[in-house]
């Protein structure tokens, strides 16, 4: 806490974990008088949670990662991971039995690391670099997608469909090398019902992945190898009570001109 949150009428705390027997302890100073209390809580949590992920099978030679002009709603060449319409660069599944308490809200949520660059194909070979200087920020909304509700003590299933990525990146006429690095964090959450709860996190997913396209001598997209095209494969979650944090939405990582002449 900063002090301002010490100068409040009240202070709002929040579970992120649960157990039984968990005491909280309180004291405080008023007039030179010590006050001093505490309380112990049986604080009930979500169980029998699972969250896996599926990756692409595609272009197995490059990790699921593609150059062409089939990357789904959008029309030219694409540098990108799984398909818009297709297999997709990587679905997830969750599993989430809700509390006896209490039922809720579960969906993903997910931050990035991007790095990315374009050259543009004139005699000054312009660069441009979008990147999020190493920070995360939040992949578009918060959740992912709207959540699924899950009554008390039931079991609610998230799965593939509109719980997937296919991260990509346009390969304009006018450029003739674009590279692609993101890292990404997708988290498993669950929000109790109430007016005043908060997510929390249930387990955590990291995934990658990378790209280089090089337009040739003919004028043909290929691949280049800085970096080489990869992407993780099937990664695992662990257990985590880590809330996601960011400092921007990836909508406000533009492009900017690197190199003016």
């Amino acid at each position: 806490m900063v002090q301002a949150d010490l100068e409040q009428d009240a202070i709002a705390f929040y579970w992120i974990s649960g157990g039984a027997g968990r005491n909280v302890q309180f004291q405080t100073k008023y007039k030179g008088r010590v006050v001093k209390t505490e309380a112990t809580f049986d604080v009930q949590s979500p169980t029998n949670v699972e969250m896996t992920s599926k990756t692409s099978d595609d272009a197995k030679a490059t990790h699921g990662v593609m150059i062409d002009d089939n990357y789904g709603f959008y029309e030219g060449f694409f540098l990108h991971f799984g398909s818009k319409k297709g297999d997709a660069g990587i679905a997830w599944t969750g599993k989430v039995t809700a509390p006896g308490a209490s039922g809720g809200e579960i969906a993903f949520v997910q931050r990035e690391i991007l790095a990315a660059t374009a050259t543009q194909d004139n005699k000054d070979e312009t660069k441009y670099t979008r990147s999020s200087d190493g920070d995360f920020v939040l992949d578009t909304t918060f959740p992912y997608n709207p959540g699924e509700q899950v009554a008390a003590s039931e079991t609610g299933i998230l799965q593939g469909g509109k719980w997937s990525d296919s991260p990509g990146s346009s390969l304009l006429p006018v450029t003739k090398v674009n590279t692609n690095d993101a890292r990404f964090e997708t988290y498993l959450m669950f929000k109790p019902d109430g007016t005043d709860s908060i997510w929390v996190t249930l387990r955590v997913l990291k995934w990658h992945w990378q790209g280089e396209a090089v337009k040739d001598a003919k004028g043909a997209w290929v691949f280049g190898m800085d970096p080489p095209p990869d992407a993780s494969k099937n990664p695992d979650s662990k257990a985590s009570t880590d809330l996601p944090t960011w400092t921007k939405n990836v909508k406000d990582v533009k492009y900017k001109k690197e190199n003016p002449k």
